[in-house]
């Protein structure tokens, strides 16, 4: 079985397109991408609906923003919605998108691994990162 939390899609599309891969598993590699693709839309439609039933809205029906510390963020009601967004949206990023090991998608998935497992990638903190990428970084690699 192949299983990846929600939040890290987006790092293993982008990563599995930069790879230079040829033939059979380059064939493979596409198969998988447009599986992670298609959990990547849900994932964002679910995002979207986050967004829509918690975040306050103008006349217009824009999103509010607000500036917190130089930053642009959304803007709720009070704490507590605010406290149920996040709470939600952590939800749906600690899912696992889950994909069980069939004789139609066996050799994609040993294609997949093998190229997961033999990269001279590394992954995690890198050296002149901040503190905070670091600490992103080291909880994406142990995750």
């Amino acid at each position: 079985m192949f299983k990846i939390k929600n939040r890290f899609l987006s790092s293993l599309l982008q990563w599995l397109e930069l790879q230079e891969l040829e033939g059979k598993k380059n064939r493979e590699r596409v198969r998988f991408i447009n599986l992670l693709q298609e959990r990547l839309k849900e994932v964002n439609s679910f995002f979207h609906s986050l967004i829509d039933k918690f975040v306050e809205k103008d006349e217009k029906g824009h999103y509010k923003i607000e500036e917190n510390n130089g930053n642009q963020v959304f803007s709720f009601a009070n704490k507590k919605e605010k406290g149920k967004y996040i709470k939600e949206l952590n939800d749906l990023y600690d899912e696992e998108f889950k994909l069980d090991l069939t004789e139609l998608n066996k050799e994609m998935l040993s294609v997949i691994k093998n190229i997961v497992l033999n990269t001279h990638d590394k992954f995690g903190p890198k050296k002149n990162d901040t503190p905070q990428q670091k600490a992103i970084n080291i909880r994406v690699a142990y995750d």
